[in-house]
Order: structure tokens, then sequence, then C-alpha cells
């Protein structure tokens, strides 16, 4: 019997090594990723950009009553069901879990977008409450019966609203991109949800602004 060098030995453990040092990193990547791509964090980075871009210095009053409903509340109240163990995390990963949060960001969202278009807000803004409504309304409806990803639908309607205000159209096909690779990443999503959530977030814009 042939012995086997250590040389040769060593090599499949090493490489084993490296492959799982590599899986440990993009993991870590693609959890930063979901984190910072969060729908909370991207419908805030959207009505930053809505208000700086018009110029308005109401504008940010607006955004900031915007936000304190569509977001900080429905937000406040995912934690609160997370504590109580309600849902297994901050990304919902069960379908079922996500039918209460997300009816409480529905009913968010249509008192944030009341308060933009019976108010003095720029249209600009209430355009932006009008996409994140419809959007919630879908996203809620399909849950309903299918699991889709709000993380892409959320990245694709904010890189629209971007590339609408800046004309900049890279933040949109990177983030977009980013965000659908982190969810598979992290085995939150099949590619068919990440698609899909994608497509329902161009969709949204494309209907509304």
């Amino acid at each position: 019997m042939n012995a086997v060098s250590p040389d040769r030995q060593d090599g499949p453990r090493d490489g084993g090594l490296q492959r799982e040092a590599a899986r440990r990193w993009d993991h870590a990547l693609a959890a930063f990723v979901s984190f910072v791509a969060s729908p909370p964090a991207l419908v805030s980075a959207a009505a930053i950009v809505v208000a700086a871009s018009a110029q308005e210095p109401r504008a940010w009053k607006w955004a900031s009553g915007y936000l304190s409903i569509a977001v900080l509340i429905p937000l406040g109240f995912l934690l609160w069901e997370v504590k109580r163990g309600a849902v297994s995390d901050l990304d919902i990963p069960t379908r079922r879990e996500r039918f209460v949060p997300q009816l409480v960001t529905v009913a968010c969202m249509v008192m944030a977008w009341a308060l933009v278009r019976f108010g003095a807000a720029p249209t600009a803004m209430t355009d932006l409450g009008t996409l994140f409504l419809l959007q919630s309304v879908a996203v809620f409806s399909i849950t309903l019966r299918w699991k889709i990803s709000v993380h892409c639908a959320t990245a694709a309607g904010v890189g629209m609203v971007v590339w609408l205000v800046s004309g900049a159209v890279l933040p949109l096909v990177l983030g977009a991109t980013a965000v659908m690779w982190s969810r598979r990443r992290l085995d939150r999503h099949t590619l068919g949800q990440t698609f899909a959530g994608t497509a329902l977030g161009v969709a949204a814009f494309r209907l509304t602004m």
C-alpha cells in the first residue's frame, strides 16, 4: 500500500479550511447587506433623498412625520413581537408569522399616506407615500399565499426613486443585485421569491411615480 505524503494529506484539509473561511466571510457580508438594506432603513433613506431633492425646508418636516408613522411604529411593533416570541426574528422567516406585522405595516402606511396626501406635503413626498402604500398592500396580499422578499421589493423601489431623483441607474442595479444575493446567501428566500420582490418594487414605482 502506497503511503500518502504529508503534503497531499494537508492539501485537502487546508483547502477545506479556506472554503469554510470563505463561506463564513461571505455569510457575514450577506448579513451586513441585509441589515443595511432592511426595509425600515431603505424607506428612511428614500424619504431623506426625496426631502433633500425637494429643496424646501418644509419637506424635512413632512419626511419626519411620515417616517414616524410609516417606519417607527411598525418597527417598534415588530421588536415587541420578537421580544414576546410571536415571531422568530426581525426577518420574520416564517410566512405565517408575517400576517400581523405586515397588517400593522399596511395600517401605518395608510395613515402616513393620509398625512402627506391631505396635508401640505410636497408632491414628491406624496408620491413616495403612495409608492410604499401600494407596495405594502401588494406584499401583504401576496404573503397570504406565498412568501415574497420584502427586502428585494423595497430595494428595487428605493433604487427607482434614486434613479428618478439623481438620474443614476447604478445604485438601482448594484443595490437590487446585492440584496437579492444576500437574501439567497442567507437562505431566507428562494431565487424566485427574490426576483418576484424585485419585480414588485419596480412595478409599484412605475404605477405611482
